[in-house]
């Protein structure tokens, strides 16, 4: 299957109609387990783990009986115990040292400009689904505008190539992240949050939505949508465009949750018109072993982290002879 399958297509047949539902299956399921949990009383922190884990092992069972690009399977990528290192140490150090840096900093702020702890600008009156949707707005916004600084920025984006330079998807990628990108870039997002005195209930519904939409934009899953779906929502195909080997490409599609901040100020391409060849980075320049790869953004400080090159490094024939651009 073509890259263009991502697309939609007229095809009606059992597996399209099934390609189709993914997603919103998905997402019902992850919002009904974690809504049920929270409402017979389960610890959040626990439970908001609990479904996070529960959508990668389904996307992964999923990846075996409807992939996107059959004969590429996790399980034989060589670098698979690197990029799940990359997500330990994300979740064990990255993002709660970015919580807590960013309390203390609004804490300081804030005892430095009104004597107070507490921000009350955050409209606590609204309805729950109001103030999440809210806060996924803010979060969203920031969090484009610290994407694009991070493809823009050369030594920003020697952090960033780890994530990128990969040479198929699946759902394990959405936690490769070297830890020195993640803690700045969640510190950054949690700060005008916690500024406004979002609820922590309400974090915990953007956290969750952010590692469901993480997991299933990178997954080797066929996730079907009819076109104008990716001008609404922060589709994978809209992400697997943006991991696109081409620069063009892969320098467009920076939001999460929703593709409005692309439309609005230019970055937006559309997956019906913008085939992928292929993922990755040109040059490959991120190094196969873990440590070498936590070291990489410090030691390429003369180099150009990947930015222009050539060449095409496969991590392993894992992929068994079939590229991204290859059929069923």
């Amino acid at each position: 299957m073509t890259d263009r399958a991502w697309a939609s297509a007229p095809r009606v047949g059992a597996r399209d109609a099934v390609a189709y539902a993914v997603w919103p299956v998905l997402l019902i399921g992850s919002l009904t387990a974690t809504w049920w949990g929270f409402t017979v009383g389960l610890p959040v922190a626990v439970w908001a783990f609990v479904v996070s884990s529960a959508n990668v092992v389904v996307i992964l069972a999923l990846e075996q009986v409807l992939p996107a690009r059959t004969r590429l399977n996790p399980f034989h990528d060589p670098q698979l115990p690197r990029d799940i290192g990359h997500g330990v140490l994300i979740g064990a150090l990255g993002r709660p040292v970015a919580s807590r840096l960013a309390v203390a900093a609004i804490a300081m702020i804030a005892l430095a400009v009104a004597g107070t702890r507490r921000s009350h600008a955050w409209p606590a009156g609204l309805p729950a689904p109001a103030q999440v949707v809210l806060a996924l707005a803010a979060w969203s916004f920031v969090g484009y505008w610290s994407h694009r600084a991070y493809h823009r920025v050369e030594w920003l984006w020697r952090f960033h190539t780890v994530h990128h330079d990969v040479p198929h998807m699946h759902v394990f990628k959405g936690n490769r992240i070297h830890f020195g990108e993640d803690i700045p870039r969640q510190f950054v997002a949690l700060v005008p949050l916690f500024a406004l005195g979002v609820p922590s209930w309400v974090l915990v519904w953007v956290a969750l939505w952010n590692n469901f939409e993480g997991s299933a934009a990178h997954a080797n899953v066929d996730q079907r949508f009819p076109s104008w779906a990716h001008r609404v929502l922060s589709t994978p195909p809209n992400h697997y465009v943006h991991h696109a080997i081409d620069r063009e490409l892969h320098d467009a599609n920076f939001g999460g949750v929703s593709p409005l901040w692309d439309i609005v100020f230019g970055t937006f391409r559309h997956p019906d018109q913008h085939p992928v060849a292929g993922v990755g980075v040109a040059g490959a320049p991120v190094p196969e072993q873990f440590a070498a790869q936590l070291r990489f953004p410090f030691s390429a400080t003369e180099r150009s982290g990947g930015r222009r090159g050539g060449g095409d490094r496969r991590h392993g024939r894992w992929f068994d002879g079939v590229s991204e651009r290859g059929d069923r």
